[in-house]
């Protein structure tokens, strides 16, 4: 499913908006899925984000939804 316009599945995004997400806010995300917030008609995108935890050097990974005007494509990826 492909919803037109803006950032797609497999690219690289950055939180812009001046919501605190802790962690994350600032650093690269992949999208990973699309959808449509019924409700208000926004487009909210399933973004990925892995970091680093210091306690044994394990990473992790956090997923959220997240309205596509909160974000900016960093690097877009490569066509399916």
């Amino acid at each position: 499913m492909s919803i037109k316009g803006g950032a797609k599945i497999s690219d690289l995004v950055r939180i812009v908006s001046s919501v605190n997400r802790g962690d994350i806010s600032g650093n690269i995300g992949l999208v990973i899925d699309e959808s449509l917030d019924k409700s208000t008609g926004r487009r909210v995108l399933l973004i990925r984000w892995s970091y680093k935890k210091t306690e044994q050097n394990k990473s992790d990974v956090v997923e959220f939804w997240i309205y596509e005007e909160e974000l900016e494509i960093v690097s877009q990826g490569e066509a399916p």
